[in-house]
Parts: structure tokens; C-alpha cells; sequence
């Protein structure tokens, strides 16, 4: 990448001032920034108002360069770019397709194979009946989603014909509630722009509000596909992996990079992205950036799930560390200069990329700790981006996967250090970790532990503390665990104590620890056996209870045929309280019933956990009735 350097005036749209944006923007290398300006909707303008108001400032202040960084701000770059032939950008028509997602499956899917889908008009006088008619089409279970709406707003899984339903009443209630809330259905903030800049007789669905009707695609895996378009050319940039969350219906969540998949599978990842852009191209993309997202089913085969028309913020707080020269904003900075760009290298460094989601809002501060969000700031392998103060109103959405005002990025020499200074981030500024959305909060058994030194050593004096008092009542020739809570001041509280031996334990001495059968602590009992701490393996272990919220005939919830094969498997134990059609109980107020352990192990945490989420896949027929999900980043 080479150049002169040249002065260029930058305007980004549907932003407030930012600082620290616009000091990264000037430290650019490959071109002098001589201003940024930041711009942002007034409350009561239609999207055409607010361009014809850019378009003055455009004209005002000689800018060359339209910055975009959410969907709505393409829509403005293609329409400056069209009336200012000397800016650089997309058609409107590219960005229009990517945006809507009827159109997007009509004209840009190129998966390995293609998503069937029907609209349904929320206007519509009968709207109900072709609600029914979507599903004789699409099958059930299906997804709905406004087709032009982003940050899943509105995204809701139907079961049934009145599931459906509601959904779309409820979409056309939050319209008709909030007509200024862009991310609703909001055909008439869009109507008089697509007029002006779009062939609407081409494209109808631009004047109305619909919704988009899918089959519910239980996919194994998300990637999100990530390259640029300079003077026509498609230049890739990344792929990165997605954590699945299986208890929420919008599955997948939080960006890692670099991917983790084998070369055969990125090069297909890389076909499909592609193929899009290609097309994109020939709708007249340009001089922007773009990413997809891929779904891979549990036959292998690759899906399109979305098109976006820009750069994305979670890519480029991943790109900080991960990838050498790798900033979105600078290709756009340098468009139409005749700037040559490669896929940027990786560093060796592993980066993610969270939204911190609620499933409700209330005022931020009162789920957050912005103090340490503060503190934070100084810590190289941290960085954090908020969209809200602890004291500013922030808007809940019906039928969204969650809503949420800040991201948080994390950064590790390994995937595996990556992935823990996350959760010690999360656990630091709320309590959205472990297995929250259950009473009994706390499932799974890791060893050994990864806590420092100075902590165990103040649990074992917990230990011992306990364990002299039992001595003294007799306690003698046996085994005993303690389960110890430590609480946010720090202090360690004590749960229960167990006068016995732990199955879970048992199941995770098999790899993890030399010479350790609590068993046989029994049978030498009273013959002057001495006994000391059994060494370390350096294998991981888990012992995991299959809990589902209710239990039914157990052949039914997990496929025994797939436990009797996994016996050969030397990195799984399987341990089993009843066969597939014995009769099974559950018991009212627990924290889920179970009749079957699984024990996972490995030479690092990481490949203990990707073991025990691939068994689970791999056995469990009904996910969503897990009272305790686990997931690949765990």
C-alpha cells in the first residue's frame, strides 16, 4: 500500500462528535485528514431530509470523503456519491439490496444452498390470512424479522400459526408507537429517499413494511465474512467464528478472531463471500467496505444469513490486535486515490468482540459498573465502547435477542487467555456470567482450578478450618468436599459440606489427577495406609450434569445410541442413572432434572470445553430444553 499522501475532508453520518474517532482518523497514514465532521438525524427528519441537509454541508465544507459506520449511514454515502460525482461510493441500489432482506435472498444469496422465504405486509388487510400462507410455504418452526431493520430488532422464532401472529402485531404496535424508531418497520422514514434514488417500480417492497418469513435454521456454526470492494476489485480481508448460545433463539453472538476452522472450510467460506460480492459489483458496489455472515448446517453445507453494505464495529476493535495495517476506516479515507490493498496479516494475537445484551434496560448504571469500565480504559488487552452514560434513557425492543449499550473487546496471546480476560472483564463490570438466567446459579465441575495461588491458599484455610471442627465430631477414615462461594467484596463464604465422596470429582480424577480413586482411600481404611495431595496430570477435565427444565422418556431427550459409541472415545466418560425408555421423575423447584453425567477431557481448557460442547451436540436431541447451555467460549 502506497501513496501520497493528500488532504481530504471527512463527514460521518448519523454520528455524534467522537474524539477519539477522529484522532484515529488523522493519524491515517496514507492520507492527510484536514477535518471531520460529524453529523447526526434530527429527530423529526425522513431519511431524504437529512441527506438534502448533508448534501449542504457536503457543498459547504468540500468534502471528498462520506465515513459510513451503520446501515442507514450507506444509504446516505450512495445518495452524496450519485449527486457528488467526485465522492468516491456504492450505487444506491447495491446498498438498498444488502440492506433489505426479501431482496437480499432474491438477488445476492450464493450459498451452497439457498433459504426459501415469503413477505408479509403489515398493512395488509390480510395480513393475518397471509401470515398463514407463509407458513404452508416455509414450514415450521420459522424466523420473522422486519425485512428493513437492524441490530436484530423485531427477530422472533414462531412454533406455531398464533406465534406468527403475535409477532406481526406486535411489530406493527411498536411502529405505530415509536414512528420516529428507525430500527421499527418504517416505511414512511424511507418512502420519499427510495422515490428520489431508487427504481421503486423495480423494487415495491421499498414503500412498504414487511416483514420477512424464514424456516428457523438450527445451524452448528455462524462465520462473519469480512473485505473490501477498491475501484471494483474485492479484496478479502477475514473470517472470523461466532460463540453459539443454544438457549436463546438468535443463537450466535460475540466475534473471535481469528477462526479457528480448517483451510478446506475458509476456502468455501471464502466462495460464498464471493460470490455476493460479485454481485454486488455488477449492482454497482465500490470503494467500501462489506461483510456477511455464513451459516454451516448440520449437513456441512454453507447458507447465506445477511449482507451489510459497511464496515462493521465489532470487526474493527478485532482488527486493533489481531491483524497488522488492518483499519476499515483508512480504506475509506484513500477511496478513488488508486490504493492497492492485500488481506492484512494476523499477529498472532486473539481478539473478541462482545455485546453486552440484557434481555431489559433499565437505567445503564444500574447494570453496569461504569467506575470500572473507566478503569479499564488503561489496560491494553481491554477496550470498551459505549452508546449510553449510567444515567441516559436507553430503548427496550420487542421481540429483539436482547438489548444492549456497550461492547466489549478482549485481547490474548492464546484463544484461551483471550477468552478469560473476558469473563474476569464481565465479571468486573456485571453479573452477566456463569449460568445466569438460572436460580442455582452454579454447574460443572473444572479441574484443576485456574485460580492464582494467593486465592487457593485462602480456600484451603476454609478447608481445613471446616475439616478440623469434623475431626473433632468423630469425622474419620472418609472422604469430604466443601463447596465454597466467593463473593464480589472478595470474601469466601462457605456453601455446604458433603461427608463423602463426589461422583463429579471422581469422573475428573480419571485424567487430571496421578493415583486418585477416592474409592480406594475407603478400602484401605484402618490399614496405616498414608495418603498425600495426588500430583497433577496437566490434563483438563469436566464433569458435566445433563439438566433439562422438564424430563420425559429419556430417549426422547438424548440419543443413547450416540452414548453407547462414544464409550471407545478416550476423552469422554458417560455415566448413566437410566436407559431410554425407563420411567423418569421430575422433581418440582430444582434447578433442572437429569439422568446422565458427561465427563470431558483434554490437554488444555479449551479442548475439554469444544470436547464437551461437540458431545452435547452430538447426543442431546432437544437443546433448548437444557437447563444449563454451554458453549464453545465458556
Amino acid at each position: 500500500m502506497s501513496s501520497t499522501r493528500s488532504d481530504v475532508s471527512v463527514l460521518i453520518p448519523f454520528s455524534n462528535e467522537n474524539k477519539e474517532k477522529e484522532e484515529t482518523l488523522r493519524q491515517c497514514p496514507s492520507v492527510q485528514v484536514s477535518e471531520v465532521i460529524f453529523s447526526n438525524i434530527d429527530e423529526k427528519e425522513t431519511l431524504l431530509d437529512y441527506v438534502q441537509r448533508v448534501k449542504k454541508l457536503v457543498a459547504e465544507h468540500n468534502v471528498n470523503i462520506i465515513l459510513p459506520t451503520i446501515d442507514l449511514s450507506t444509504f446516505v454515502h450512495a445518495a452524496i456519491a450519485k449527486d457528488f460525482p467526485h465522492i468516491p461510493g456504492p450505487s444506491v441500489e447495491s446498498c438498498y439490496l444488502a440492506f433489505h432482506k426479501a431482496y437480499t435472498r432474491q438477488y445476492l444469496d450464493s450459498g451452497e444452498s439457498q433459504t426459501p422465504y415469503d413477505v408479509v405486509d403489515l398493512d395488509s388487510p390480510t395480513m393475518l390470512q397471509d401470515a398463514e400462507r407463509a407458513l404452508e410455504k416455509i414450514g415450521l418452526p420459522a424466523f420473522v424479522k422486519p425485512a428493513a431493520a437492524f441490530d436484530t430488532f423485531g427477530v422472533a422464532k414462531v412454533e406455531n400459526l398464533e406465534d406468527l401472529k403475535r409477532a406481526l402485531l406486535n411489530l406493527r404496535t411498536m411502529r405505530d408507537e415509536n414512528p420516529g424508531f428507525t430500527s421499527s418497520p418504517s416505511a414512511p422514514f424511507f418512502k420519499d429517499y427510495f422515490k428520489q434514488y431508487l427504481d421503486v417500480e423495480k423494487h415495491p417492497l421499498a414503500l412498504r413494511d414487511v416483514v420477512i418469513v424464514e424456516p428457523y435454521l438450527d445451524a452448528v456454526a455462524l462465520y462473519t465474512v469480512d473485505g473490501c470492494v477498491v475501484d471494483k476489485e474485492i479484496v478479502p480481508w477475514t473470517i472470523t467464528d461466532e460463540l453459539r448460545f443454544d438457549h436463546q433463539e438468535a443463537k450466535f453472538m460475540t466475534v473471535i478472531a481469528p477462526t479457528s476452522e480448517p483451510a478446506d472450510l475458509q476456502e468455501r467460506i471464502w466462495n460464498v463471500y464471493m460470490g455476493v460480492m460479485t454481485r454486488m459489483v455488477q449492482f454497482g458496489f465500490n470503494n467500501c467496505f462489506t461483510n456477511i455472515e455464513v451459516f454451516r448446517m448440520k449437513d456441512g453445507q454453507l447458507r447465506l444469513c445477511e449482507v451489510n453494505a459497511r464496515g462493521s464495529k465489532q470487526m474493527q476493535g478485532c482488527y486493533r490486535q489481531s491483524y497488522k495495517n488492518a483499519n476499515q476506516d483508512y480504506v475509506y479515507l484513500a477511496a478513488g486515490r488508486g490504493m492497492k490493498y492485500t488481506t492484512p496479516p494476523q499477529t498472532g494475537r486473539w481478539s473478541s468482540a462482545y455485546i453486552v445484551k440484557f434481555d431489559k434496560l433499565e437505567r445503564p448504571g444500574n447494570l453496569m459498573d461504569f467506575d470500572q469500565l473507566e478503569k479499564l480504559k488503561s489496560d491494553p488487552d481491554v477496550y470498551i465502547l459505549l452508546s449510553a452514560g449510567p444515567d441516559d434513557e436507553v430503548t427496550n425492543f420487542t421481540g429483539s435477542a436482547g438489548c444492549h449499550f456497550c461492547w466489549v473487546f478482549t485481547y490474548g496471546d492464546s484463544r484461551e487467555a483471550m477468552i478469560r480476560k473476558l469473563v474476569d472483564v464481565l465479571k468486573l463490570i456485571t453479573d452477566e456470567l456463569r449460568f445466569d438466567h438460572q436460580e442455582a446459579k452454579f454447574m460443572t465441575v473444572i479441574a484443576p482450578t485456574s485460580e492464582p495461588a494467593d486465592l487457593q491458599e485462602r480456600i484451603w484455610d476454609v478447608y481445613m478450618g471446616v475439616m478440623t471442627r469434623m475431626v473433632q465430631f468423630g469425622f474419620n477414615n472418609c472422604f469430604t468436599n466443601i463447596e465454597v462461594f466467593r463473593m464480589k467484596d472478595g470474601q469466601l463464604r462457605l456453601c455446604e459440606v458433603n461427608a463423602r465422596g463426589s461422583k463429579q470429582m471422581q469422573g475428573c480424577y480419571r485424567q487430571s489427577y496421578k493415583n486418585a480413586n477416592q474409592d480406594y482411600v475407603y478400602l484401605a481404611a484402618g490399614r496405616g495406609m498414608k495418603y498425600t495431595t495426588p500430583p497433577q496430570t496437566g490434563r483438563w477435565s469436566s464433569a458435566y450434569i445433563v439438566k433439562f427444565d422438564k424430563l420425559e422418556r429419556p430417549g426422547n431427550l438424548m440419543d443413547f445410541d450416540q452414548l453407547e459409541k462414544l464409550k471407545s472415545d478416550p476423552d469422554v466418560y458417560i455415566l448413566l442413572s437410566a436407559g431410554p425408555d425407563d420411567e423418569v421423575t421430575n422433581f418440582t423447584g430444582s434447578a433442572g432434572c437429569h439422568f446422565c453425567w458427561v465427563f470431558t477431557y483434554g490437554d488444555s481448557r479449551e479442548a475439554m470445553i469444544r470436547k464437551l460442547v461437540d458431545v452435547l451436540k452430538l447426543v442431546v436431541k432437544k437443546p433448548e430444553r437444557l437447563t444449563y447451555p454451554v458453549h464453545y467460549g465458556m
